[in-house]
């Protein structure tokens, strides 16, 4: 008889840990998993918001040079904005003071251009790096999720079978008493 309440106490007991455990490391799972998927929430936000400065910055910038070439294209010439061209002159009065400082301008703006050339592609193939790198990113985070709820189905299982398990010992401990209880009707006739 006290073996069996022993018995039955330990079986308790073991249950309860075991169960408290898989709880305990399907939380510390899911925690893992929430705390993935924000990193990859916070480093994406954070590569599209870069990209989005980055590509604000190159197009105003742009668009600037661009107004200010087609205004003066159109105020001294009808070509076809092309900046290798200058303006010719040959006198050192207002006229060519201004076609002067127009020459001098169109070669700023050239400079300008091809810096914001220069510096597009290097930031163009960053950008293509950074959204592959979130893509890559992002299919880590599924995976991790994905493994995650398999972690958890896997424990969930485990846990269930431990019920069983338990369950399944103490019937047989409480078929013991009973066989036991018969035994000694048995013997006291």
């Amino acid at each position: 008889n006290g073996n069996l309440q022993s018995l039955q106490e330990m079986l308790t007991s073991y249950q309860k840990a075991r169960s408290d455990s898989f709880e305990g490391a399907i939380q510390r799972t899911n925690e893992w998993g929430r705390r993935t998927l924000q990193l990859g929430i916070y480093v994406g936000g954070a590569t599209i918001l870069i990209l989005f400065i980055t590509s604000y910055l190159i197009t105003s910038n742009i668009v600037a040079n661009l107004r200010r070439v087609i205004i003066a294209l159109q105020d001294i010439s009808e070509g076809d904005g092309d900046l290798t061209v200058r303006v010719e002159h040959s006198g050192s009065d207002e006229i060519g003071l201004l076609v002067d400082c127009f020459n001098t301008f169109v070669t700023k703006l050239q400079r300008i251009i091809k810096m914001v050339v220069e510096t597009s592609s290097p930031l163009s193939n960053l950008a293509t790096d950074l959204s592959d790198m979130t893509s890559q990113a992002s299919l880590d985070i599924n995976r991790q999720k994905t493994q995650s709820n398999n972690i958890l189905n896997i424990v969930e299982d485990m846990n269930k079978r431990v019920t069983e398990m338990a369950s399944t010992a103490g019937q047989a401990a409480d078929s013991a008493k009973k066989a036991d209880n018969e035994a000694k009707k048995g013997l006291s006739v």
